[in-house]
């Protein structure tokens, strides 16, 4: 009787992170500032962010101080993880100060998108192809658009995506 009480709580046991990832979040002494937070399902994303070869792994965080969103990506091999959303500023590697409005998330693999494009007076205007060379992460809102963060070769890059 005692096993099958248990047996429903290791179906629903969040999922595990990789032991690399695991061994680099002590190692970058993550666990004071962030916690791994729920508000993203899937837990976690996978895939080879970079274009090394090899398997690199997002996980959505949140601010143990304020309860700010963002997320921390591993790049397998490389000692020092991204932290994003939660510089607080606004700039070309993320949408806002944080990722508190995002609702979803999943791989993007296809090769192109579009950028939204803006007139001077922040109206858009229009759209642009963008070339990817890696997977990217696609963000979206319940309530408004979303976008696409990829690897740019060196840091990552926030691309706005209207509704």
């Amino acid at each position: 009787m005692f096993l099958l009480l248990l047996s429903p709580v290791a179906i629903t046991a969040p999922t595990q992170l990789p032991a690399w990832v695991q061994t680099a979040w002590q190692q970058a002494d993550l666990e004071r500032t962030y916690v791994c937070s729920t508000y993203l399902q899937p837990s976690i994303l996978q895939a080879d962010f970079n274009g090394d070869g090899k398997l690199d792994v997002a996980i959505p965080v949140a601010r143990r101080a304020s309860s700010s969103r963002g997320l921390v990506i591993f790049h397998q091999g490389q000692s020092k993880p991204f932290i994003l959303g939660m510089s607080g500023k606004i700039g070309a590697e993320l949408p806002g100060a944080s990722f508190d409005w995002a609702s979803q998330w999943k791989l993007y693999t296809k090769r192109t998108t579009f950028e939204v494009t803006t007139d001077r007076n922040g109206d858009i205007s229009g759209t642009r192809p963008i070339k990817l060379h890696y997977p990217a992460i696609e963000f979206k809102s319940d309530e408004s658009g979303g976008g696409l963060l990829y690897w740019t070769g060196r840091t990552y890059r926030w691309l706005y995506q209207s509704c």
